[in-house]
């Protein structure tokens, strides 16, 4: 072998080192330049967009929609963007001035459920950055049940269980899902959100005007479904009865006339005012005294609608003379709805 072709062997084998230390310093420069472009193209957390958060609060991700759009930004080159739900991928978006906006195909309808949303960036090139955080999102579908609707006992004056009231600010309430809440309206109005407790009870107190009133009511979840609708028909009557007092000479007795059918109608609603033996005296009509002297007073109703009544002495040969007769001023008279005699009238009467 010639000198020239030792030397010329050793000169080939120092290229090839230096070639395949040049193509390895590339090869690295190359990765981290691959790595610095995966680490730019990012995109951020998903967020739902307001039309598609149904309910209560446009951004509690709380909705009813099954085919809801997402939005979100992006960094670096990325061209793309992909949604995925869990390891399920929904479909991409393009991405115009570092943003995407993606609506999910009603053929992938999403169904009832937690979800939890991500989203991964892409280049032109097929480069890809990591998944964002996922946006967990609650799927409702199905409504609540309905509320219970009634008068709270405390405002219902009169008969209970009537529905007929003299409070013109009656607390409504009843029993609805535990999460949801409630909306009502009056007479057709407004809508009127009442909130439901942790133990499920709701109320409210409307101020209304005398006169039949119908409430309705929904339970509503957070998504904003609702329930069928509950209705309840209650009446406010707050007008207080008055009575006038008439002596019937040709019967020596005292005809008494409401102006509404009422109740209570007792000798003990009355007092009797006059004197005995030079003393004067003023006592309810039923006290004992009064009883012992004349042997009491009958009162008799004489219609059939409550609204006239009858007093007699029963033995006015044992006290006879004429007397004043008036309600009292707490007779315990009450219409229907429980409201109270509104006057006190006086008649003279000879027994």
């Amino acid at each position: 072998m010639s000198l020239v072709g030792i030397f010329g062997g050793r000169t080939s084998r120092k290229a090839s080192r230096t070639n395949s230390q040049r193509l390895g310093a590339e090869s690295l420069e190359s990765r981290a330049m691959m790595a610095a472009l995966v680490r730019s193209l990012g995109a951020g957390t998903p967020d739902l967009a307001p039309a598609s958060d149904s309910g209560w609060s446009a951004v509690d991700n709380s909705t009813s929609v099954t085919t809801p759009t997402f939005s979100g930004t992006v960094r670096g080159t990325a061209t793309a963007v992909k949604l995925f739900d869990g390891q399920t991928l929904l479909g991409t978006a393009p991405v115009v001035n570092g943003t995407y906006s993606f609506t999910v195909d009603p053929a992938g309808a999403l169904p009832a459920g937690r979800h939890t949303v991500s989203a991964q960036a892409f280049d032109a090139e097929g480069n890809f950055g990591q998944r964002s955080r996922a946006l967990t999102v609650a799927l409702i579908t199905a409504g609540p049940a309905s509320p219970t609707i009634g008068l709270d006992s405390r405002s219902d004056s009169g008969a209970k269980g009537d529905r007929l009231t003299n409070v013109t600010s009656p607390l409504i309430g009843g029993v609805a899902p535990v999460g949801s809440r409630v909306v009502v309206t009056v007479d057709g109005g407004s809508e009127i959100p009442v909130r439901v407790s942790p133990r499920g009870a709701w109320s409210f107190r409307p101020v209304v005007a005398d006169g039949p009133h119908t409430i309705t009511a929904h339970a509503e979840n957070v998504a904003g479904l609702r329930s069928t609708p509950t209705t309840y028909a209650v009446t406010i009557d707050s007008l207080r009865p008055t009575a006038s007092l008439t002596y019937i000479e040709a019967d020596m007795e005292v005809e008494v006339r409401f102006s509404r059918a009422v109740s209570g109608v007792t000798p003990g609603a009355f007092r009797v005012r006059g004197e005995v033996d030079g003393r004067r005296f003023d006592l309810p009509m039923n006290d004992r005294r009064v009883v012992a002297a004349t042997g009491g007073f009958s009162v008799s109703q004489v219609d059939a609608d409550g609204m006239v009544y009858r007093i007699r002495m029963n033995h006015h040969e044992m006290m006879g003379g004429t007397y004043s007769i008036t309600t009292s001023p707490n007779s315990g008279i009450i219409d229907r709805a429980g409201n109270s005699l509104l006057n006190s009238p006086v008649v003279s009467a000879m027994f």
